[in-house]
Formats: C-alpha cells, sequence, structure tokens
C-alpha cells in the first residue's frame, strides 16, 4: 500500500503541477487581455473628456450665434420696415394733384403708387372691406395699411390689422 500511496503523490504533484502551469498561462492571458480593456476604457475616457470639452464649446458658439442671429434678425426687420415706409412715402409724394386734371375735356384720375409691400398690406383688408360696404359702413384705408370705419351716426374706428377689423365686423353683425 505504500506503493500506491507513492503512485498517488507522484499523481497528485504532476496534475498539481499541470494545472499549476496551466493556471499561470491561462492567467497571464487573462492579464494581458485585461490590460488591454484597460487600456481601451482609459483611452475611451480621454475621448469622452474631449468630446464634452469641444460640444461645451460648440454650445456656447451657437449661443452666441443665436444671440448674434436674433439681433440681425430684429434689425433686418425694422430696416425693411424703414425701407418699406421710405419708398412708400417717395411713391405717394410723385405726384400731387392740383386741380380736376382733364385731357380733352376727359377727366383724369391718379392714383397713389404704393410699393409692393404696402400693396400686400393692404390687400388683407380687402375681405373685410367688402363685408363692411354690405353692412353699409364706409370703409376707408389709412397709410400705410390701417382701417377706418365709420358707422352710420359718424363714428370712426380705426384698426392697425385686417384680423381686428374682422373681429369688429363679426361683432357688428351679430348685433
Amino acid at each position: 500500500m505504500p506503493a500506491l500511496t507513492s503512485l498517488l503523490e507522484e499523481h497528485r504533484q504532476a496534475i498539481s503541477s499541470a494545472l499549476s502551469t496551466e493556471f499561470k498561462s491561462t492567467f497571464a492571458s487573462l492579464e494581458t487581455k485585461l490590460d488591454a480593456v484597460r487600456t481601451t476604457v482609459t483611452d475611451f475616457g480621454e475621448r469622452i473628456e474631449i468630446l464634452e470639452t469641444n460640444a461645451s464649446s460648440t454650445e456656447e458658439c451657437i449661443q452666441a450665434l443665436e444671440t448674434s442671429c436674433s439681433t440681425l434678425t430684429e434689425a433686418c426687420a425694422r430696416l425693411r420696415a424703414k425701407n418699406s415706409d421710405l419708398e412708400g412715402r417717395s411713391r405717394r409724394n410723385n405726384v400731387r394733384r392740383r386741380n380736376d386734371l382733364k385731357y380733352q375735356g376727359t377727366p383724369i384720375r391718379i392714383y397713389e403708387d404704393y410699393s409692393p409691400d404696402v400693396l400686400e398690406q393692404r390687400a388683407a383688408y380687402r375681405e373685410v372691406m367688402a363685408k363692411l360696404y354690405n353692412l353699409g359702413l364706409r370703409p376707408a384705408l389709412l397709410y400705410p395699411a390701417r382701417l377706418q370705419i365709420t358707422d352710420r351716426d359718424g363714428n370712426k374706428r380705426r384698426f392697425s390689422s385686417a384680423g381686428e377689423a374682422a373681429t369688429f365686423v363679426r361683432s357688428w353683425s351679430a348685433s
């Protein structure tokens, strides 16, 4: 039996040695792979930090550009309105009527020349004005595009938009 015990001890040591060698090589391989994963994670962490920094600076630039764009849009709207007003005023003053104009006994009528912007603004009132005429009221368009309504009693009301005038027409029709 001592021979069997020594044989078992030899096999145990051989298996233990083989397993130990196998475990060491496997752990070394896993450690190498783990180091590669750690390096990759570190690289990705650095990239993410760079991307966050870039995103932050880009966001600041976008906010500055939006502010600038908003300012420029407001300035452009003011300048368009000013240009439209100046063009409309210059066109209105093109011809002044002194007396009744006639050519070979035929009366000549001269109408004001409005800019395209003013014509577009005034066109918004067409439908409302037609309804007002049908109701027996006297609408008049004031320059550049304001509606004045004179009722049957001679009272005058002024509206700055076609929507306001349409609301008035609905309330007048209902009463």
